[in-house]
């Protein structure tokens, strides 16, 4: 069962686990009330900067995710549902990761997924969290698209900026090992850009390509809209900075 979240003492955030202790996603806070996201770390991350969803979803049944058809009709109130899938994929590839549903005609629904069989490249099934159901009925043939756990392939960013950052690692990690992300709460940086407070109202925070801090008015220029970061709390001299980390 997912829990709504987990009490973190300070200290927690700076261990790291060979062994999955919660499922990936599990809220955590500590006493200051900073909010930090249970994840798994897809690559070794020295640098404590941004770090990058990397279960990137590509069209079609061939990337981490799968756009795919419904190869069993969903009723309501099913707990489960199955689809066309050309990987082969490890058991539980999909779990503690969501469906997006497309029911005939009812609002587009989200779902937690829990567990999901052996992929054998032909189909997979999947089964919700909990006591969670689907609300209308989908017939076969309608799409779902099934992604893996935004935090169980957390990386360094590849820096091509087609990656969403999904929390900052107080400590480097070890490659598949367990850590919380911290996505709320104050964080200490050296931003990449001019100074912070540079000029009146300098205060919006985006991440850089590379997951390093930079000022919003030199991150929105031209065709670009680099991910929003947070805002300056505090600003120091040479670019130091307190800032209020607002990934979520």
């Amino acid at each position: 069962m997912f829990p709504s979240f987990v009490q973190l003492g300070y200290a927690d955030v700076f261990k790291e686990s060979a062994t999955k202790q919660f499922p990936l996603g599990t809220v955590g806070f500590t006493p200051d009330g900073s909010k930090y996201r249970y994840c798994k770390a897809g690559a070794a991350m020295t640098s404590t900067w941004g770090k990058i969803n990397y279960n990137r979803h590509l069209t079609g049944v061939t990337g981490e995710s799968s756009e795919a058809a419904l190869t069993v009709a969903i009723a309501a109130g099913d707990k489960s549902f199955a689809f066309a899938d050309t990987n082969t994929r490890v058991k539980d590839y999909f779990a503690d990761g969501y469906v997006v549903c497309f029911g005939n005609g009812a609002a587009t629904e989200v779902h937690r997924i829990r567990s999901s069989t052996l992929g054998d490249a032909t189909s997979i099934t999947c089964y919700l969290e909990g006591d969670d159901a689907f609300y209308a009925a989908s017939t076969v043939g309608n799409t779902v698209n099934v992604y893996p756990s935004p935090w169980g392939n957390v990386r360094t960013p590849a820096q091509n900026g087609y990656e969403a950052f999904v929390c900052v690692n107080k400590m480097a990690i070890t490659s598949a090992y367990y850590f919380w992300g911290l996505v709320n709460g104050l964080y200490w940086t050296t931003v990449t850009s001019t100074w912070p407070l540079a000029a009146s109202r300098d205060l919006q925070v985006c991440f850089h390509l590379d997951g390093s801090f930079l000022m919003a008015d030199e991150a929105y220029n031209g065709a670009l809209s680099n991910q929003l970061a947070g805002h300056v709390v505090v600003s120091g001299n040479y670019g130091d900075c307190l800032i209020m980390l607002q990934i979520e």
